[in-house]
């Protein structure tokens, strides 16, 4: 985790995996990976860091968010809307559907926005 919060993201990926290879339930290892290797532009190696969390764990919300939002920059769109759909359905607390007029297109979007600031919260 240290690795991460200093920028450096390719010793992080390492660390994250070397976790996975002896654990390879280890959920967490798995997110921050495809975490870091989305940070390093590795984007397919971050798809499927995301994809193998989400066999381990199906409805893990992190990792939906994420692989819907490297659907998105592949302009796979019907992809991306899939999690995000999900997420839509699985936790309707966090994420609400927006139409976008006259375009019958959804945008889901969380409700609560990260900030950070002098000290990091959740409006």
């Amino acid at each position: 985790i240290a690795n991460f919060k200093q920028g450096k993201f390719f010793e992080a990926a390492l660390n994250y995996q070397a976790a996975i290879d002896q654990r390879p339930d280890y959920i967490d290892a798995y997110y921050n990976l495809g975490l870091a290797l989305g940070k390093l532009q590795r984007r397919e190696e971050a798809k499927n860091a995301h994809e193998a969390l989400i066999a381990l764990e199906p409805q893990h919300l992190g990792a939906h968010f994420q692989l819907g939002g490297l659907y998105m920059l592949r302009n796979d769109f019907q992809a991306a809307l899939k999690h995000f759909i999900l997420l839509e359905q699985w936790y309707p607390k966090h994420y609400e559907r927006e139409r976008c007029p006259p375009a019958t297109v959804s945008i889901i979007r969380p409700k609560y926005h990260f900030v950070q600031g002098p000290a990091t919260r959740y409006l």
